[in-house]
């Protein structure tokens, strides 16, 4: 859009200019037409009227005379230049500007792309922790308040079992469908009594005793 209009200035200017060096240059033709042939002075006026110069210099010092002098197109046509070098300076600039503006936007959309990728990312570990928080709230084993007498009494009869016996039942019910009973009742159970119902199971099915030990430390009481 730019370079259209600094097309049809410099087209204006060029017809401005033309037009009035063809005005000028028919006036000062028609002025040197007009010009009578140079006759024998007369006597009585040949020291008071002065001698005439050529049309061109008439037409040059005449200020009522129309059109334009050639000092006057000479001006203008270093006129049109100026603003046609001052144009393409501007022309110059602004498409320089417009290339930092293309190489900022470039960057931006950069930066954009990486915040996207980030935060998707994160959307997906944060998925992750949400879905490993619920996996762990479901291996939580809660003791509600109404049981916890229950599971005490329990543990105190299993106290005071043999404890290769209490191993045994305690272990079946670890394998069953009774398996958060079994762990409840060795939680309530005395640290000497759990650790040797542990090695008893341990040393049948360590692997028993290793979910036994592992749910164990996620119990908990709710009040």
């Amino acid at each position: 859009m730019k370079k259209f209009h600094l097309l049809i200035l410099i087209a204006t200017g060029l017809l401005c200019f033309a037009a009035a060096f063809g005005v000028s240059w028919h006036l000062k033709k028609k002025r040197a037409a007009a010009v009578p042939p140079p006759s024998a002075p007369a006597a009585d006026n040949s020291a008071a009227a002065p001698k005439a110069g050529p049309s061109y210099l008439l037409a040059a010092s005449d200020d009522n005379t129309p059109g334009l002098s050639e000092r006057q197109l000479q001006n203008l046509i270093e006129d049109i230049r100026a603003r046609m070098q001052e144009y393409r300076t501007k022309e110059k600039q602004l498409a320089q500007e417009e290339q930092r503006i293309q190489m900022t936007q470039q960057t931006l959309q950069e930066e954009i792309d990486r915040l996207n990728q980030l935060r998707a990312k994160l959307a997906v570990l944060a998925q992750e922790v949400e879905q490993k928080q619920q996996e762990l709230q479901k291996s939580v084993l809660q003791i509600e308040a109404l049981e916890q007498a229950n599971f005490q009494r329990l543990a105190a009869t299993y106290d005071k079992m043999d404890t290769t016996q209490a191993a045994r039942i305690l272990a079946a019910m670890a394998a069953g469908p009774q398996a958060s009973d079994a762990i409840k009742i060795l939680y309530y159970m005395s640290e000497r009594t759990t650790a040797k119902v542990l090695g008893e199971i341990g040393t049948a099915q360590p692997e028993l005793a290793s979910m036994i030990n592992l749910k164990l430390k996620r119990i908990q009481e709710i009040r």
